[in-house]
Parts: structure tokens; C-alpha cells; sequence
């Protein structure tokens, strides 16, 4: 009796450990799984834009950085100007710009999906003047961001393909 009674305490754990052995097992399937799907997905993107040459802006006009340094991930239009996000994810944005000796203060601004995020101001100094500004953006699928012109122009923004540009990577996916 107490003999029986051992060999069905150890049929007993056996059948545990080996339940949790499955549970174990199905877990790093499940695991495995999900990174083949991360690896076959190409996670990769980021742009680099600058001007080519100078360019003259009016009042929510959308600048076209159409110099295109980098373009992982093929997200960043250089005709339109405009990044569109390829997958739900944690993006940083740049934009930084100088206007000419000849141009107004120029106020421009990073716009997701139409509202803007952040701004610079290059104020009118009758010189050459700088501003930039950087975000971090959630951005669903199919979500725009463009670099605005806020104030009337014409205003000239100087390029040479240096002075002024817009870059833009995922850093984490969501």
C-alpha cells in the first residue's frame, strides 16, 4: 500500500513537471515566433534631407527638402516634402534651417499630421541667423509629418545643401 501510494505521488509529479515542461516549451515557441516576425519585417528607417539651393517659402507652405541623403525605409517623399510613417512606432524628428541676409524673421514648424509639434525662430537680424527643433513623436501608420512655413513670406531659407535640413528615424516600434 504505501509502496502504490509513493508510485502514484511520483505519477503525480511527473505528470506536473512534464505539464509545465509544455507550458516551458510552448512559451519559447511563442518566443522564437515572434522573432522571426521581427526579423522578417525590416524595421530599418530613417531620412536625411537638406536643400539644394536657396528656397522662397509663403505662409503654410510645406518645405521640400529635396536633397535626400539618406532615405531608409523609402518613408520621406522628397516631392512632397512630407515623411510618412511606415508602422507604429516611437519616431525622433530634426529640423534645423538658417535664412538668408535678405529674408524676414522666418518661423517654421514640424507638423504631425497637420498640429504642430515644435518651432524655430531665425529672427531678422539683416544677417545670416539659425534656429532648429527636435521631437519625439508616436506615430500611428500612415501618419504625416511635413515642415510648415508659420509666418507671410516670401521668406528665403538657405540651402546649398548644407545650411538647413530635416531628419527623421524610429527608434523603438510600438
Amino acid at each position: 500500500m504505501v509502496i502504490q501510494e509513493n508510485i502514484d505521488t511520483v505519477e503525480d509529479d511527473v505528470a506536473t513537471v512534464e505539464a509545465d515542461l509544455a507550458t516551458v516549451e510552448d512559451r519559447v515557441q511563442d518566443v522564437e515566433n515572434r522573432v522571426t516576425n521581427i526579423e522578417e519585417r525590416d524595421v530599418t528607417v530613417g531620412f536625411s534631407a537638406t536643400l539644394s539651393s536657396n528656397t522662397d517659402m509663403e505662409l503654410d507652405e510645406t518645405l521640400i527638402f529635396d536633397n535626400v541623403l539618406t532615405n531608409y525605409g523609402n518613408a520621406y517623399n522628397s516631392s512632397t516634402g512630407s515623411f510618412i510613417a511606415p508602422m507604429h512606432g516611437l519616431y525622433e524628428f530634426s529640423l534645423f534651417y538658417m535664412k538668408t541676409t535678405s529674408s524676414d524673421q522666418i518661423n517654421l514648424f514640424l507638423l504631425q499630421n497637420g498640429s504642430s509639434r515644435c518651432g524655430g525662430v531665425a529672427n531678422d537680424s539683416g544677417g545670416f541667423e539659425t534656429s532648429s527643433c527636435s521631437a519625439f513623436l508616436e506615430l500611428n501608420v500612415g501618419d504625416i509629418v511635413a515642415v510648415h512655413c508659420g509666418n507671410a513670406g516670401p521668406v528665403t531659407i538657405y540651402g546649398n545643401k548644407q545650411y538647413s535640413g530635416f531628419n527623421g528615424h524610429l527608434v523603438y516600434l510600438l
